[in-house]
C-alpha cells in the first residue's frame, strides 16, 4: 500500500494504492468534546466503506504514521 496523494484543504484526506491497482481514501478529522479524538472514514474509489479489517487497519494505521499521530 502507498500514499499516492494528499488533500488538506478543510479536512485531510488521503489517497492510497494497493499492489492490485485498488484505491481508498482515508479522511482523517479530529474532534474536540472532553477529550481529543482522531475519527478515519476509509472509502473505496467507488466511495464505498472499506469493510476488509485488514485493509482497514493498514489504512489506519498508515495515516496515523503519515500525520505522526500516536
Amino acid at each position: 500500500m502507498k500514499i499516492v496523494g494528499v488533500d488538506t484543504y478543510e479536512t485531510t484526506r488521503l489517497l492510497f494504492e494497493d499492489h492490485n491497482g485498488n484505491e481508498y481514501t482515508v479522511i482523517h478529522s479530529e474532534e474536540y468534546d472532553d477529550i481529543f479524538v482522531h475519527e478515519f472514514h476509509l472509502e473505496t474509489a467507488e466511495g464505498d466503506e472499506v469493510e476488509d479489517k485488514y485493509i482497514r487497519q493498514e489504512l489506519i494505521d498508515l495515516t496515523k504514521h503519515k500525520l505522526h499521530i500516536l
